[in-house]
């Protein structure tokens, strides 16, 4: 897959729901996706994450996946607190295996936490900027801005915009939102 200057195209996925398996097996085929380049995760609900496990289906495994060379794992982004939900949710995603301990075959992920309005780059050549929304009560989710040039604002999931964060959005031209 080549992209605009002969470069390979990236897949980032924003949220693994628990319908993550079943979209990716319709979708992913009929667009020509066979990798996922990173993850970026909204919120820590069932709705955002409980598909995490499945990113293992995202990857080359084969029958004699033990032998293997080893495959580099997927970053996945995320808030702070949405991180804390899955070492509880998760422990066998997020603990690394010890030295002589049986390796599984889990989905291989590397986590990074971001903060709000932070700047970050799930693959090379695309710069993201997280934006907190209100999802209700305290529970904070995260939007996103891709881009610099063209910019696509991507809010989901939310009943309440921050101050700081409509003034972010409108703060320039949007393309896409």
């Amino acid at each position: 897959e080549d992209g605009m200057g002969g470069g390979r195209v990236k897949h980032v996925v924003i949220d693994t729901g628990k319908t993550f398996k079943r979209a990716a097996c319709r979708f992913f085929p009929m667009h020509g996706v066979r990798n996922v380049d990173a993850v970026i995760l909204t919120h820590e609900h069932a709705d955002a994450i409980l598909g995490l496990d499945d990113m293992r289906e995202t990857k080359p495994w084969g029958k004699n996946w033990r032998e293997m060379p080893k495959i580099p794992p997927t970053p996945v982004y995320c808030s702070k607190e949405t991180y804390a939900h899955i070492e509880r949710v998760f422990p066998y995603l997020v603990k690394k295996p010890q030295k002589g301990e049986v390796v599984r075959m889990v989905s291989q992920l590397e986590f990074n936490t971001v903060a709000s309005f932070s700047i970050f780059a799930p693959v090379e050549g695309l710069s993201v900027r997280a934006l907190p929304t209100i999802h209700g009560g305290d529970c904070v989710t995260f939007g996103f801005e891709f881009g610099s040039r063209e910019r696509v604002v991507y809010l989901s999931d939310f009943n309440k915009l921050p101050d700081e964060t409509l003034e972010a959005v409108t703060a320039r031209h949007v393309d896409i939102l």
